[in-house]
């Protein structure tokens, strides 16, 4: 298989073109927050445990970009996915629970499309250092253990979202972005962010 075909690597070329033609240009600076519902779920399988997962927490997001021209930007950010919670059961005598925390910093490139009504739509692809952070408390009888994990991986990054101006240089952005596979051991961890923010550009 040929590696430099991968998104991910399509991505990297992408934004390094990009952030080239920056240099060159006479864009705008811009930089927002966002707060949304994140999902962080790990992979294990349940066939031989009883698992209990609260995936559905609260994540958030900081970035900065430049607008090279109407249609294109590049940015770079760094969102907190918050974490999953589980808790499983193997037998009457034995269980565990912990926590799966998801961090990660991305650059990508984005193409703009402005809409009616003021709206522009928007779409982005590029690549993240996804940071994992594994805590788990396990018992059984006679016997308790506590098991800790970080790992960082290079994943593709992608999503897409709307922008609504509210008033000069200030705008509403709502926005879905999801990122590769992250890992806990061998077992991949999947993880988006569907969110709602300010932006801001200079």
């Amino acid at each position: 298989m040929n590696r430099c075909a991968s998104p991910k690597w399509l991505a990297v070329i992408l934004c390094f073109a990009l952030a080239q033609a920056a240099v060159a240009s006479n864009g705008k600076w811009y930089a927002g927050a966002a707060v949304g519902s994140s999902h962080v779920k790990d992979d294990a399988s349940d066939k031989e445990f009883s698992i209990v997962r609260d995936s559905t927490t609260t994540g958030y997001k900081l970035y900065a970009g430049y607008q090279i021209m109407t249609n294109v930007a590049i940015e770079g950010a760094y969102t907190n996915l918050g974490k999953e919670k589980f808790s499983w059961r193997y037998s009457p005598t034995e269980s565990g629970a912990g926590t799966i925390k998801v961090k990660a910093l991305s650059l990508s490139a984005i193409a703009i499309v402005p809409l009616p009504g003021s709206f522009s739509a928007f779409a982005k692809l590029g690549v993240a250092s996804l940071n994992t952070n594994y805590n788990e408390s396990w018992s059984q009888t006679g016997y308790a253990e506590t098991l800790s994990e970080k790992k960082s991986k290079t994943v593709a990054h992608y999503g897409a979202g709307i922008t609504y101006p509210l008033q000069e240089g200030v705008a509403i952005r709502a926005e879905f972005e999801a990122f590769g596979k992250g890992k806990v051991g061998d077992t991949p961890i999947k993880s988006h962010l569907l969110s709602l923010g300010l932006q801001a550009q200079f």
